[in-house]
């Protein structure tokens, strides 16, 4: 016969990706559910919990088909090192969800891994998927995406081998769009992406072996066989910087703050004709 158990968790942060991933003092318990049971083996030190199992904290819910958490006894205390969610994996938050199949948080390494066939997250800003893994460092406040990752927003996409987003305390008077989901103590510093960068927008297509963008300037940052195109121009150097909010793109041959190699690329300018101005 099948049963239901509920087990409330007070013993720190659970498992999740930056969504659960709180400071200490900001824990707040944690209620474990599973279809088929949840089973401690305390000599042992750990639990497993089996059958549509469910990880409620505050507003965000992990759904899986199986759990496992090992800790280690210290005192009367129980301090978690490892917790693995698997199969189907849905982590779902106002903020949005993220789907994969396995999730394992390792506290002693500080460190959130995703992994799965469809990996994505999906919020208000857009949807990310990667083949490889999500990978959450809280204490380092970063996020990395590996493997054809893709980020579509409503008016930007992105892809690249890798993607690195770092986050940083969040100012007073920043706003929700720019502060990391589940987390509004923590904003976007910068972006990191590298490998066969593709950027399209309605102004224009770029490309590079590696981009940054620097949220505070609002501006990319391209380096490496940099490609910039828009409806006027093509533009072919080593190193460019794209401001987003004005929409100006300027390409160096190298980068400005490095001193000028022997044998610099030379920039090309390849002024676009529309068809109205041909007539």
């Amino acid at each position: 016969m099948m049963r239901s158990s509920v087990f409330v968790l007070l013993w720190g942060c659970l498992w999740a990706i930056q969504l659960l991933a709180a400071p200490a003092k900001d824990m707040t318990s944690t209620i474990l559910e599973a279809s088929n049971g949840i089973e401690i083996f305390d000599q042992e030190q750990y639990l497993t919990a089996e059958g549509d199992v469910k990880i409620q904290r505050d507003d965000i819910t992990i759904h899986g088909k199986k759990g496992w958490a090992s800790y280690e006894k210290i005192g009367k205390e129980r301090q978690l090192n490892k917790i693995k969610v698997m199969g189907n994996l849905r982590i779902i938050s106002p903020d949005g969800k993220v789907f994969a199949d396995l999730g394992v948080y390792d506290i002693p390494a500080d460190k959130i891994t995703l992994t799965g066939k469809n990996l994505k997250a999906i919020n208000v800003r857009g949807t990310t998927t990667a083949k490889d893994h999500f990978i959450y460092k809280p204490e380092a406040q970063q996020l990395h995406a590996q493997g054809d990752v893709f980020v579509h927003s409503e008016k930007e996409k992105m892809q690249a081998s890798r993607i690195i987003s770092h986050f940083k305390p969040a100012k007073k008077g920043t706003p929700s769009k720019e502060k990391l989901p589940g987390n509004e103590n923590l904003e976007l510093d910068r972006m990191e992406a590298f490998g066969d960068v593709v950027i399209k927008s309605e102004k224009g297509v770029s490309k590079s072996d590696k981009a940054t963008y620097i949220q505070a300037e609002d501006t990319y940052i391209l380096e490496g066989h940099v490609r910039v195109t828009d409806e006027t121009r093509h533009m072919v150097g080593e190193y460019a910087r794209i401001n987003r909010k004005t929409g100006q793109s300027k390409v160096w041959a190298y980068p400005p703050s490095k001193k000028k190699p022997s044998k610099p690329t030379r920039i090309k300018l390849l002024i676009l004709s529309s068809k109205k101005n041909e007539k």
